[in-house]
């Protein structure tokens, strides 16, 4: 009987060890696909990084050649500061600032307009902007 026991007992270890063993695999296959497709992501990442890096480059030796070009500053009479600044207001200075809808609905209430009014200002819809203000009261 002893014996009989013993035989159980070796063959379930030895299925728990095989067990084992194959969860082991099979959780190191699951692992090694993120390696594998992180490092094309990340060198793509970094290529698209580079292209801005030589953009970059390429605008600020732009901007440096207009500056050290004295003779088109003297035609304009504009002194190097003053250039530079100009570069920089035409490059830069086409950013527009937009209101959100939900300060646009906030101020039109501050003034006094009904939702209905707001609503038909702002072309939208007057349960969306009696919603903001409740939200906003709530805050």
């Amino acid at each position: 009987m002893v014996a009989f026991l013993l035989i159980i007992s070796f063959i379930i270890h030895m299925l728990s060890i095989y067990s084992i063993f194959i969860l082991h695999r099979k959780t190191q296959a699951i692992n090694t696909p993120v390696e594998h497709e992180l490092h094309p992501i990340l060198e793509s990442y970094l290529n698209e990084i580079k292209e801005e890096n030589k953009k970059l480059q390429q605008l600020v030796s732009k901007n440096e050649q207009l500056l050290e070009k004295p003779a088109k500053r003297k035609e304009r009479n504009i002194p190097a500061e003053d250039n530079y600044a100009q570069i920089w207001d035409a490059e830069y200075n086409d950013d527009k600032v937009e209101t959100s809808l939900h300060a646009k609905i906030l101020s039109l209430h501050e003034k006094g307009l009904s939702i209905d009014q707001i609503a038909k200002q702002l072309k939208c819809g007057q349960t969306e902007a009696e919603l903001i203000l409740k939200f906003h009261e709530k805050l």
